[in-house]
């Protein structure tokens, strides 16, 4: 049976070399291995060869490094440390709400409405991907998001990721009843939207 990574890496163009001018803040990559702590060995069992440097060195806050590796890295730790979908989305919306929580982000999140944290979340996007666009539609009490990226490069696990985040800061933000659903997904745009009361 073959692996979330090696079903992802069929769907694309070139495999794991593929969109290289596509990239990812390698924050998001710290950010998901220490919270985790998964070995990297175990990860490395299931990753193609090009990625295994990311995993055992991971690189600087600071840098990039291109989406496709992330997003192989991101699945083979769905697969080794999660018994479902489910579990693994659960630990995506409290690793955002952890975030938010810190320093960083409390006063922010304290200070503004949940449309208002929404609708500065294309700016804030663009600090940690390059080559994936989002743009945002607010309206009273909800706001849809449409992401635009290169053809497979994300699909539906990557998408319910991104909503749980959203969620984490709405809830964060004084929404209640936050609630998020994918309206549409092609191979290079997703649309969805949150709302709240």
């Amino acid at each position: 049976m073959n692996t979330s990574v090696e079903l992802y890496l069929e769907t694309l163009p070139h495999g794991v070399a593929s969109y290289p001018q596509v990239l990812s803040k390698a924050s998001l990559l710290r950010s998901l291995l220490d919270s985790t702590k998964t070995p990297p060995e175990r990860l490395c069992a299931v990753l193609p060869r090009e990625v295994h440097e990311a995993v055992q060195e991971p690189p600087p806050v600071t840098a990039w490094l291109p989406s496709v590796h992330f997003r192989c890295i991101f699945r083979a730790v769905r697969d080794a440390c999660f018994q479902s979908d489910e579990s693994f989305l659960r630990f995506c919306r409290d690793a955002q709400r952890r975030m938010f929580e810190g320093p960083v982000y409390r006063v922010l999140m304290a200070a503004l409405s949940p449309q208002a944290i929404l609708k500065g979340s294309t700016a804030r996007w663009g600090r940690f991907h390059q080559g994936i666009e989002l743009t945002i539609a607010p309206s009273s009490g909800a706001v849809q998001g449409t992401l635009r990226y290169p053809p497979h490069l994300l699909q539906e696990i990557d998408h319910l990721a991104t909503l749980e985040g959203w969620r984490a800061a709405v809830e964060l933000a004084g929404g209640k009843n936050v609630t998020s659903r994918v309206l549409l997904v092609t191979p290079t745009e997703a649309r969805f939207v949150s709302s709240w009361t």
